[in-house]
């Protein structure tokens, strides 16, 4: 199926006060990762959701979320429930119990064909490291997506204006990955800053209207 406008919306403290929670919600197709949080945020990322995508590493603490009785674990079950899709991007031995206790359509998505695309360009900026969730869903999206528009991919500890941000917008706690990191965040932000401004896609790192 194609879509008209395709809202992706990742994690990052760039969301905070940008009440863009309208504009994403106005898409016809939501991508969220993670288990991002909306409760408290809708303001600022909207509650719409018609994808949830999970990479491996997140897959593995998602079977504990979802074992886990308590008020937390009831909400974050429902950020992935009131998902049209539930999506692991690579296999998990933990994928069957999750999605078995949602009770939703699943798939679990293969994403080698795109690797080599992305690894090229990445590899031009001679960087060596793998390519993020984000960016491999970018790709994708752009396939089946008239108009791509990205929320909250901001790598860095201050906004445009110099004000410090939080890596994750709904968790102070969390620290910015390191050099060790296996993404780098730095060369994906500045492809997708040539897509923007080649109209590929629309890469909002500022407030909305």
């Amino acid at each position: 199926r194609h879509y008209g406008t395709c809202a992706l919306v990742g994690s990052s403290g760039i969301l905070l006060n940008s009440r863009c929670g309208a504009e994403i919600d106005s898409s016809d197709f939501v991508i969220r990762f993670n288990l991002s949080p909306r409760d408290g945020y809708t303001k600022d990322v909207g509650k719409k959701s018609s994808m949830m995508v999970l990479n491996t590493n997140m897959s593995h603490k998602a079977y504990d979320i979802f074992n886990n009785t308590s008020e937390q674990g009831s909400t974050t079950k429902g950020n992935v429930s009131n998902s049209r899709q539930f999506h692991i991007v690579l296999s998990s031995k933990y994928i069957l119990y999750v999605v078995a206790s949602l009770k939703m359509k699943f798939q679990r998505m293969q994403p080698s064909r795109f690797f080599t695309t992305v690894w090229d360009v990445l590899d031009s900026q001679h960087t060596s490291e793998m390519p993020s969730t984000g960016l491999l869903l970018v790709e994708i999206a752009i396939t089946f997506c008239d108009r791509v528009r990205l929320y909250g991919f901001y790598p860095f500890a201050r906004d445009q204006q110099n004000h410090a941000i939080p890596f994750h917008y709904w968790d102070a706690s969390i620290h910015f990955p390191g050099p060790e990191n296996i993404h780098n965040f730095v060369a994906e932000f500045q492809l997708l800053r040539k897509l923007h401004d080649n109209g590929v896609i629309e890469h909002k790192i500022g407030p909305c209207r």
